[in-house]
């Protein structure tokens, strides 16, 4: 029985940096150098959508990864692949929908740490000590908010 236990946490263990490696993966293989200047127009309040080949994806691979998805991390809900500011796959596990509202606990955290280095190894920023509003020019900060 404590076997079984300790192979049930490692393999949560083991999934949960799975799960990071694949988004990051899926982030990294759908950055290229160049593609800041190809946004799409990102952010509105709605994605606008493209077909995976428009965005250099193969369609085919994109299936695959929509089908094995759900079976390697069966607690997701959802798998979005946005690529140029464009929303290119939407897929939906285990009853939920886009309006279906989900905990996502801290994985926020690490999918923003990963954005940010992306950030950085483009050069889209200058680093992780750049402040936000320098970004942001066109947006007025609150005073108390200026040092951020």
């Amino acid at each position: 029985m404590k076997q079984e236990i300790r192979t049930v946490r490692r393999f949560i263990s083991y999934s949960w940096y799975l799960h990071v490696g694949l988004c990051a993966l899926l982030i990294l293989g759908s950055v290229s150098q160049g593609d800041a200047q190809n946004m799409g127009p990102w952010p509105t309040k709605v994605w606008s959508e493209a077909s995976p080949e428009s965005v250099g994806i193969n369609s085919a691979t994109l299936k695959i990864a929509e089908d094995v998805y759900p079976q390697i991390f069966p607690s997701s809900y959802s798998l979005l692949v946005i690529k140029n500011g464009q929303l290119v796959s939407e897929s939906y596990f285990h009853g939920q929908s886009a309006e279906t509202t989900n905990h996502i606990y801290s994985i926020t955290k690490t999918f923003v740490a990963t954005l940010i280095g992306i950030a950085v190894q483009q050069e889209w920023i200058d680093g992780v000590d750049q402040r936000v509003a320098d970004l942001l020019p066109d947006y007025m900060v609150h005073p108390k908010l200026e040092a951020l």
